[in-house]
């Protein structure tokens, strides 16, 4: 089975069962978020990711595709190693795009938006810069993006977000990350994050569409920690599972 299935208006998520929802959520972390002021929420470099989230605390189908991801995850050192032509250390926007199209299902292209997409996720610390940690970072949101499950788009009309409407608030946010994170709990830290990532993303006070939401959503959902597993019991999936290009290895990276 390819590991992402491409399609940059509805990412594929045929191979998830439905998400079910619920209509509230009576046990909030927080209840009543403070009104943020629209100059502080445009700035665009104000949140960093949180660290990942506790699997007890990340719902079902959050674990299972952070799982799923373990079957393809490469070692950060032997990603380098493979991508850095220019041993620089970090990977460019061609050598990043590079790595994407071995990632793809054959015969469909990375665009160009994609390859923008991972960069700024990869980019945690808004240095320009990228390492083998962030790498990895990136292509988990790239995963989740294209393989969330059917329900994240229920949720999305459920809690009102979609063409045409504002960027919601951290309260609706935080209602519509708790559903898809199965009523286990959210913090503070990562509704933040989210929100601002969909500034970053382009989204505004006024607009925020359905692709930022989802983009700004895929960098949180499978920001979880790896299952605990031996490097010997790890899959030994790569590229060459997916394209038919030559094996990369998969390695043991930690958190």
């Amino acid at each position: 089975t390819p590991l992402l299935e491409q399609d940059h208006t509805s990412p594929s998520c045929t191979q998830r069962e439905p998400l079910v929802l619920e209509p509230q959520h009576e046990n909030r972390i927080v209840d009543i978020f403070p009104q943020v002021p629209v100059q502080t929420v445009l700035d665009k470099s104000l949140f960093s990711p949180p660290p990942p989230g506790a699997r007890w605390a990340c719902g079902q189908q959050r674990r299972q595709l952070r799982d799923d991801f373990d079957k393809f995850e490469m070692g950060a050192l032997q990603i380098l190693k493979t991508y850095d032509f220019d041993n620089s250390g970090t990977l460019n926007m061609k050598e990043l795009k590079l790595l994407l199209q071995d990632y793809s299902d054959p015969g469909k292209p990375v665009s160009d938006d994609e390859v923008s997409y991972v960069m700024m996720v990869v980019d945690k610390n808004h240095e320009h810069t990228n390492d083998q940690q962030d790498i990895v970072f990136g292509l988990r949101a790239w995963h989740a993006w294209n393989h969330m499950p059917t329900g994240v788009d229920a949720a999305f009309t459920q809690y009102g977000i979609g063409p045409g409407l504002p960027l919601p608030s951290l309260q609706a946010l935080q209602d519509l990350m708790l559903t898809l994170n199965e009523s286990q709990p959210v913090d503070i830290m990562e509704v933040e994050y989210v929100r601002s990532l969909a500034v970053s993303l382009g989204a505004t006070a006024e607009h925020a569409s359905t692709d930022q939401m989802r983009k700004a959503i895929a960098a949180w959902y499978l920001n979880i920690e790896r299952a605990e597993t031996g490097s010997t019991s790890l899959a030994t999936a790569s590229p060459n599972d997916v394209t038919g290009k030559d094996a990369l290895q998969v390695g043991d990276l930690p958190q």
